[in-house]
């Protein structure tokens, strides 16, 4: 199986994007991490703008801003891949559990549970 980068996976593309899909899988990360979704948008430079400020205290802030924001994005994208792996082997627990109920004429009859 050819290993996946992180420009194929069209969730981290969207995130990056700030497309970020609110998911089960991402509340979940969000919830386990602190983080409100609306921390991860992402503002345009004119947003960080003050009528008395130099463009270089505009571009501070919006650095500050963005950097916080990619910081706080990586934490959610990495606990959402913890997410998916428990609900994974869950899945794949539940699935492996049945019982056979009867056998009869050599033909069992199972259960999944």
């Amino acid at each position: 199986m050819p290993e996946e980068k992180d420009g194929d996976d069209p969730g981290i593309n969207a995130a990056l994007s700030g497309n970020l899909k609110e998911t089960p899988r991402t509340k979940e990360a969000l919830k386990r991490c602190g983080i409100l979704m609306h921390e991860l948008k992402i503002k345009p430079f004119a947003e960080f703008h003050r009528p008395t400020d130099t463009i270089e205290k505009q571009r501070l802030r919006y650095n500050h801003y963005e950097t916080r924001r990619q910081s706080k994005l990586s934490l959610v994208l990495q606990e959402r891949a913890k997410v998916f792996v428990e609900i994974t082997k869950k899945t794949n627990t539940k699935s492996n559990k049945c019982k056979i109920i009867s056998i009869y004429d050599n033909v069992r009859t199972i259960i999944r549970f």
